[in-house]
Order: structure tokens, then sequence, then C-alpha cells
């Protein structure tokens, strides 16, 4: 990142969700699945954001003694395709 895309200071990134994308899924015991899709912005130095991709994600949630905890992120199926559908 700081020699890359990053690296320059110019740019930033913002993730943002795909609206009404999101689903959760209670696994008992465990916790609970939180899936959806996801839109990746450049963002410059004049804070517009620019479209660069779309990705799937899922992020399991463990229950520590009634207190969630986001224990692993998965991001998955990142494409340009479909970078242009706003949502």
């Amino acid at each position: 990142m700081r020699s890359g895309l990053c690296g320059s200071g110019k740019n930033a990134l913002y993730r943002g969700v795909v609206s009404g994308s999101t689903h959760v899924y209670p696994i008992n015991g465990v916790g609970a699945v939180l899936s959806g899709e996801h839109l990746f912005y450049l963002v410059g130095p004049d804070g517009e954001r620019k479209l660069d991709g779309r990705a799937k994600f899922f992020h399991l949630w463990t229950d520590q003694n009634g207190i969630f905890e986001m224990s692993r992120v998965f991001s998955y199926a990142h494409a340009l395709d479909g970078a242009g559908k706003e949502d």
C-alpha cells in the first residue's frame, strides 16, 4: 500500500455496501454470518469518489458470552465487471 495506490497520499479508498444486499444468518452455538456485496471507490484529493470495483463479502460474528465480535472477514469475487452499477 505504501508504494502503490495510497503511497502518494493523494488517493484514499472507500468501501460501501450495496443497498439491499446484506443478509444475516444465525449459527446456533456460534453466532452469525453477515453476507452481502460491496463497492470500492477511489477518493481523490478533492473528495470525489470514482467507482473502482465490486465484490462479495461475509463476516463471521462469534458470540463471546453475549457479546458479538467480528472474528473473520472474507472479501471475494472481486471484479471490475459491474463496477458501473451503483446501488
